[in-house]
């Protein structure tokens, strides 16, 4: 049971989808609460989790969960699709960019057949992705940033400052019914 007061109580009570993963670990899927995973309970019984709701992440709305045959969590949302690797927490976000033009996933079960091919709900049928095809692109951008104008005042000059920011790729295939 959620507890608003405890600070690692369920984030929302409206629970999605609750998934097993093949380390035994237990996933919830809150509908705007986002990701959450259960890491013990307290001397009452209540369950202590863990959230994943991040400005990295699509959305706090996750539909269903799904593991692909390298441990990581795929989860489908209103706003397009998203991998957590959960030997690090780091996610990779697969936004409505990469999805077929005006395609919705659903918060019907996903799955993941035995090739390691995993299907998702859709408003147009079956998408199909093939997880190891999905690949970051490995280019490495520089952010230089000379002036700042606030509100049309300059506020300085900076020195640069480079980022690396890695933006997925991948090709996704829609199965037809």
């Amino acid at each position: 049971m959620r507890n608003g007061n405890a600070k690692n109580s369920l984030s929302c009570d409206n629970v999605y989808d609750i998934f097993e993963s093949s380390k035994h670990e237990i996933y919830v899927a809150t509908f705007g609460g986002g990701l959450d995973k259960l890491t013990g309970f307290d001397e009452q019984g209540n369950g202590i989790f863990k959230n994943y709701s991040s400005p990295q992440m699509i959305s706090n709305v996750p539909l269903t969960l799904a593991e692909d045959n390298e441990g990581n969590l795929w989860i489908p949302s209103e706003n397009g699709l998203y991998r957590l690797f959960l030997e690090n927490d780091s996610t990779e976000i697969y936004d409505n960019r990469f999805l077929p033009e005006g395609l919705l996933l659903t918060d019907s079960r996903a799955c993941r057949l035995s090739n390691n091919e995993m299907l998702f709900g859709t408003d147009r049928g079956l998408l199909s992705i093939i997880p190891q095809q999905m690949k970051r692109n490995s280019y490495t951008s520089n952010l230089i940033i000379t002036d700042i104008h606030i509100n049309g005042e300059k506020k300085g000059t900076l020195l640069p400052v480079y980022r690396h920011n890695p933006q997925p790729q991948g090709e996704l295939i829609q199965h037809q019914l």
